[in-house]
């Protein structure tokens, strides 16, 4: 039996001439008919709609039943009539083209200007959903990566520089590329496929020598190789090497205004992952990273190509850059891009540390639902040889989150360990980790360096940089001074 659900939403987007058989189109008139009944949709009806001479010229009773096995749930059902709607119009939009091609005459240009012009409002046809309809619905999510990573979607992974966001979405590739069943040694990954990497940052020797630890760290060797021999065969065989689904673009020509251009790419290794790093790189000359409107329709747009291509899109984001000559400690230089790129995507991912010392992966969600991951560490490990390298959820930042001051306690000492931080930052920076609340993180800041002994030093340097810094021999220096 189909969805009632699902058959009510096929029908306000579908026609029966937009299948390309004869075959579908029976099929899909009987079901447009049940719907308009009120009529539940199952074999029983349509085989009596059909009747025997109908039934067999669809394939009979076995071709339903098979049709029913792989049927779209209403969850997903929105997303696969769009495409057969998208199909339908393009290859109305071909035979015109075609038509008009080898028969210029009046008649034939006006239907491919008719063609052209239902593709581009079936693009921008708005689709209503009742109140009723959408809270009786269960919303599935279709993921890569519970609950980090959606297929179909957007994810951004952001943080400062060299914190590991290269490593982090490279990992995944990798993990996919191989096979796995895990990524970080916990999450199950939830789909099979390929990945494609646009890198425009670290170059080949780089992503080289990044894909040689994690090859060593799994245990895997390079390349992937499948033997296939005959033992009774007479002929001399040769081994058959097959070459892992990730593909790499080093500077690629491309913006994400032609991220249309990579479908192609995207279906033939079946890729489910996209990278853009970083993502700044990959935006067009006309747009602005700093401004919300425009990175909202970048962001939309990469939504659209995702769904359509069934891949998940991750977008490497720097939100501070360190300069030339900056003290590493210091991340007081300039927030880069506009607030719209971490709130608007499917899935956020922040990292946040210092280059020389412990990394929090934190968790944010806009458009899936309410549940989100626990902060926890991102530890990088050898494997059991002592060779390579491998990402690892390295356990949460606090086993029970409701002790918020134990929390906030914790994120503060481990972003400060070592050297220092601007106040701003640094509160700023704890509240989003913590999920706690600024005024909260600030009077906790405030009392761990009112303590006795303190936890924190309170240094002053001029009235708009205040740093705190862990004691220690560094702080004791600057106490004395």
């Amino acid at each position: 039996m189909v969805e009632r659900e699902a058959a009510m939403r096929a029908c306000a987007i579908l026609r029966v001439e937009d299948f390309y058989s004869a075959q579908h189109q029976m099929i899909f008139a009987v079901i447009a008919d049940l719907v308009e009944q009120h009529q539940p949709v199952d074999i029983v009806r349509m085989q009596g709609q059909l009747g025997e001479d109908r039934l067999a010229g669809v394939g009979g009773f076995s071709y339903l039943l098979d049709l029913q096995a792989v049927a779209p749930t209403s969850a997903m059902v929105r997303e696969y009539a769009r495409q057969v709607k998208r199909t339908a119009n393009l290859r109305r939009f071909g035979l015109a083209g075609y038509s008009a091609l080898f028969k210029p005459d009046p008649e034939r240009l006006i239907s491919l200007v008719e063609a052209a012009q239902t593709c581009l409002e079936s693009e921008n046809s708005l689709e209503d959903i009742g109140m009723d309809e959408l809270l009786a619905t269960d919303i599935e999510v279709e993921w890569l990566v519970e609950p980090l990573i959606p297929l179909n979607g957007v994810t951004v992974i952001a943080g400062d520089s060299r914190l590991g966001k290269s490593w982090l979405a490279l990992s995944l590739c990798h993990a996919l590329a191989n096979g796995f069943r895990e990524w970080l040694g916990k999450y199950p990954i939830s789909a099979k496929g390929g990945a494609i990497y646009l890198d425009q940052e670290l170059g080949e020797a780089g992503m080289r020598s990044r894909l040689l630890d994690l090859d060593l760290g799994a245990g895997t060797s390079t390349p992937a190789v499948k033997v296939e021999l005959d033992p009774w065969a007479e002929d001399e065989q040769e081994e058959t090497i097959e070459s892992r689904p990730l593909r790499l673009l080093f500077d690629p020509p491309i913006h994400t205004a032609q991220i249309g251009a990579l479908e192609g790419l995207v279906r033939q290794y079946h890729a489910r992952v996209l990278v853009l790093d970083p993502f700044a790189d990959f935006i067009p000359p006309w747009t602005r990273l700093k401004d919300n409107d425009d990175m909202a329709k970048e962001i939309q747009r990469l939504r659209r190509f995702a769904r359509r291509v069934r891949c998940a899109v991750i977008l490497l984001h720097h939100r501070r850059k360190f300069q030339a000559g900056m003290d590493a400690a210091d991340l007081g230089s300039s927030m880069l891009g506009a607030q719209t790129i971490l709130s608007r995507p499917d899935s956020a991912i922040f990292l946040t540390g210092r280059p020389d010392g412990p990394r929090i992966l934190s968790h944010d969600k806009a458009r899936l639902g309410d549940y989100v991951e626990r902060p926890f560490y991102l530890e990088k490990a050898a494997n059991e040889h002592g060779r390579g390298a491998l990402l690892l959820h390295g356990g949460s930042v606090q086993g029970d989150v409701s002790e918020k001051a134990d929390l906030v306690e914790e994120v503060v000492l481990t972003l400060l360990q070592p050297g220092r931080m601007r106040y701003m930052t640094l509160w700023k920076e704890v509240a989003r980790v913590s999920a706690a609340s600024p005024r909260f993180c600030k009077e906790m800041i405030s009392s761990m360096a009112q303590q006795t002994p303190p936890q924190l030093i309170k240094l002053a340097v001029s009235k708009k940089e205040v740093y705190y810094c862990l004691p220690g021999q560094e702080g004791q220096q600057l106490l004395e001074s």
